[in-house]
C-alpha cells in the first residue's frame, strides 16, 4: 500500500487513518545482479570487467561493486592500423556484475548509490 492511499472504514463510509506496511527488509542491504555495459580500448582488455578479481571489491562511479565476469564484448571502431586488436580499437563490453542493493519499502532491492 503507498503511503498516499486512501483508506476507507466499512462499506467505504468513513475516511480512516491507514500505515503503510512495509517489508521488514526495508533499508537493509544485500546484492543483486547487474549489467554494467561500458566502452574500453583493446590495450585493457586484461582488465576488462575484473573487479572482485584482478581488482578488490570497491566503488565505482557511484555502484559498489562485489565482483565481475565478462558477459560480452564487440568492437565498435578499429584501430589506428584498421583492425579491432588495434590497442586503440573502442570496444562495447558488457560486465555481469554483482552490486550493492538496498530493499525498499515494497521489498524490491534497489541498487545502491556510494561515493
Amino acid at each position: 500500500m503507498d503511503c498516499s492511499d486512501s483508506c476507507y472504514g466499512p462499506g467505504n463510509s468513513n475516511q480512516v487513518t491507514c500505515a503503510q506496511i512495509c517489508d521488514p527488509r526495508s533499508g537493509t542491504h544485500s546484492q543483486m545482479n547487474f549489467d554494467a555495459v561500458g566502452n574500453a580500448e583493446y590495450a585493457y582488455r586484461n582488465g576488462w570487467c575484473s573487479i572482485g578479481t584482478s581488482y578488490p571489491a570497491q566503488c565505482f562511479n557511484g555502484t559498489y561493486y562485489y565482483s565481475q565476469t565478462l558477459g560480452s564484448n564487440h568492437c565498435v571502431k578499429v584501430g589506428s592500423n584498421g583492425t579491432c586488436q588495434d590497442p586503440d580499437a573502442l570496444w562495447e563490453v558488457t560486465c555481469k556484475s554483482v552490486v550493492k542493493c538496498t530493499y525498499n519499502c515494497n521489498g524490491q532491492c534497489v541498487k545502491s548509490t556510494c561515493t
